[in-house]
């Protein structure tokens, strides 16, 4: 099975703490890391018609698919150990809402 690709802003420190965990809590190698900010990540970002200065959110990359803001989240949380799939019953509740929560959190990252 191919690894997914996520795509994280490595100058925060809730994104690293956040990738830490992940990486705890995942199946098996399932992930593969990549900065934004990186010549990897850009080329990613470009091939999915994002801008290559993007970084409103953590970017997931899953087959031909791309995930952004709370749909990558839940999408990974589905492939975590223990109780944490079940956190992707979040879904129910509407992306403009989950999104807005996201972009609140994710405007003062650096601060958190």
């Amino acid at each position: 099975m191919k690894r997914s690709i996520i795509l994280v802003d490595d100058t925060c420190r809730l994104c690293n703490n956040s990738t830490s965990f992940i990486i705890r809590h995942v199946k098996q190698d399932q992930f593969r890391f990549l900065s934004l900010y990186s010549p990897e990540g850009k080329t990613v970002l470009k091939k999915y018609k994002l801008p290559v200065n993007y970084d409103e959110s953590v970017v997931l990359v899953e087959g031909e698919r791309l995930y952004v803001k709370t749909d990558a989240l839940l999408k990974i949380t589905r492939r975590l150990n223990g109780l944490l799939p079940l956190l992707y019953c979040l879904i129910v509740i509407p992306r403009s809402l989950r999104d807005k929560v996201y972009s609140i959190l994710a405007k003062h990252r650096h601060h958190i």
